[in-house]
């Protein structure tokens, strides 16, 4: 960016020779205009920027000293060169003291002698922005370091649940009101399973919302407490909690995800334990009562959002006794393998968990029906599956976001059970396996946008099973698997062609290069270009 000048001095050949002597824009400056007194300047500096100012000391309605100790008031960083009269040495003497920079004599004013002061000028506003860039960097690192002690020793203590006592390197706003936020991302795996989005890319989600959090507050803290949920603490400077709102769809517009967040207050850090269990809870309740939501915990507990809440009532959850009845009956089903007897009651159960999304409901209430759905599950199969294959049934129920979606995974869960025995006898190994030939396939296509229902349909097995069996094959999910192998072409591609950046990415795989650069640096420890250099200097 060009340096901007100001010129002032009432005689009008001084000001135009001054203009029309330097080459301005060949050395870095740009003239923003030419003023006959100092309160004409004052009004064309109105919302602009000055770097230097070439000023006559002695001129009409405001003179050059008054105009140099509004200049240097308003922008401290500025430069002044004075214009004088031999004998205006007592005003210069003056000019020098309020901090101007140089004084040129009229009767020898020369461009060169004036481009030499002009440089003189250029070198210390650089020597400054220097100095002043790396105090900021100092200051930012110095920032970032005690931020991340705080970071820790809040982690450490929620996790281990010890309470949090008063502490010198707390932050004083930790002492009064402050917002417990328990945040949870909505859909991650919507259209994909959770071997398509893999690890990583939800580990780049995460550090774009904290990220982004910091970017918008100037005081709070972001733990990243596990891979599901976020706590954000902040101060409490409103009891009304409608600020959030813009808070989450700043972090929602970046992330590219949506959010549920439940909130709890806290008077002081010692309650910070207490609250991050009530905004857990307050989060939970996503369940039952719907996703994108701001849950706030409290007696009669609403959403922030105008969507209205499921209606308070008791919860209709059936005891032990009648669920362990239940489980004998149905056992007796599956002893005499009368399918269509076992369908019948699990339809019967099923209804004991659709009417629970009516009424006020309870994590517990989430975590019961799930540990059911798992019982049940294992009670129709377990002696007819490897237990490997019904743990990630279980987990696919578990990772459920909403009743809603737990009903249709346990029911897609039974009928593929059911499928898998049946084509079991059809299945055996062989050179020419499935995993043998999807890998194949993969090595093949993962410069493509390839996608786990395609390799799937090729070897001929649902999607659920392949996603199953590959991770049982190769111990990784297939995302991970396919990014690896692309960020594999890319290292090679850096180190032996001449290809950009996102050709790279391109020809790897990768269709948005921000991303693939972020998963490269995530992957590697340096970025592409830093790569490069590396191995190409080897």
């Amino acid at each position: 960016m060009a340096y901007q000048v100001l010129i002032v001095d009432d005689e009008p050949v001084i000001r135009f020779g001054i203009r029309a002597s330097i080459p301005w824009e060949q050395h870095g400056m740009q003239v923003i205009g030419d003023c006959a007194n100092g309160s004409e300047a004052l009004e064309l500096l109105h919302n602009q920027s000055l770097d230097i100012l070439i000023t006559d000391i002695k001129m009409p309605v405001m003179d050059g000293l008054a105009l140099t100790r509004e200049v240097i008031a308003r922008y401290p960083h500025a430069k002044v060169i004075l214009v004088s009269s031999y004998n205006d040495f007592d005003y210069v003497r003056e000019a020098m003291r309020l901090g101007a920079m140089d004084y040129i004599l009229k009767p020898t004013l020369e461009p060169e002698e004036l481009l030499e002061v002009l440089h003189t000028c250029i070198r210390q506003l650089q020597a400054e922005r220097s100095m002043h860039d790396v105090i900021d960097a100092y200051a930012s690192s110095t920032r970032q370091l005690e931020r991340k002690k705080v970071e820790q020793l809040l982690k450490r203590n929620l996790l281990q649940k010890q309470p949090i006592e008063s502490a010198a390197s707390l932050p004083s706003w930790m002492e009064t009101k402050m917002w417990v936020v328990c945040v949870r991302l909505d859909r991650v795996h919507e259209g994909r399973s959770e071997a398509e989005v893999g690890e990583l890319e939800r580990t780049i989600v995460w550090e774009d919302l904290v990220e982004t959090f910091y970017d918008q507050l100037d005081r709070g803290y972001a733990l990243h407490i596990s891979s599901e949920e976020l706590l954000l603490l902040l101060p409490a400077e409103s009891e009304d909690a409608s600020f959030m709102e813009k808070l989450k769809g700043d972090l929602e517009s970046v992330i590219g995800y949506k959010l549920t967040m439940g909130m709890d207050q806290a008077d002081h850090a010692g309650q910070l334990n207490e609250a991050v269990e009530h905004s857990r809870l307050a989060c939970q309740r996503r369940f039952f009562e719907g996703l994108g939501h701001i849950y706030q915990h409290e007696v009669e507990a609403k959403a922030v959002q105008t969507t209205p809440l499921s209606s308070q009532g008791e919860s209709t959850q059936a005891n032990q006794p009648e669920f362990d009845r239940f489980k004998s009956e149905l056992m007796q089903k599956v002893r005499l393998n009368d399918n269509e007897a076992m369908q019948s009651l699990l339809q019967t159960w099923i209804k004991t968990w659709q009417a629970l999304s009516h009424t006020a409901c309870s994590h517990g209430d989430e975590m019961r029906i799930k540990h059911e759905a798992c019982e049940l599950l294992s009670l129709q199969f377990s002696n007819h599956m490897e237990s490997v294959h019904l743990l990630e049934r279980f987990d696919a129920m578990k990772e459920t976001e909403t009743i809603e979606d737990f009903l249709d995974t346990f029911l897609t869960q039974v009928e593929e059970c059911h499928r898998l025995l049946d084509e079991k006898q059809d299945r055996h190994p062989s050179y020419d396996s499935p995993m043998e030939r999807a890998l194949d396939y993969i090595h093949e296509h993962y410069q493509q946008d390839i996608h786990l229902q395609e390799v799937a349909d090729i070897v001929h097995i649902s999607k659920n099973y392949f996603s199953i069996l590959f991770k049982k094959y190769t111990e990784q999910n297939f995302i991970d698997y396919v990014i690896q192998l692309r960020i594999r072409k890319a290292k090679e591609l850096l180190e032996h062609t001449e290809l950009k950046v996102y050709e790279v990415a391109e020809a790897s795989g990768f269709n948005d290069v921000k991303y693939f650069s972020k998963l490269f640096k995530k992957m590697t420890s340096c970025s592409p270009v830093d790569y490069r250099e590396i191995h190409r200097g080897r």
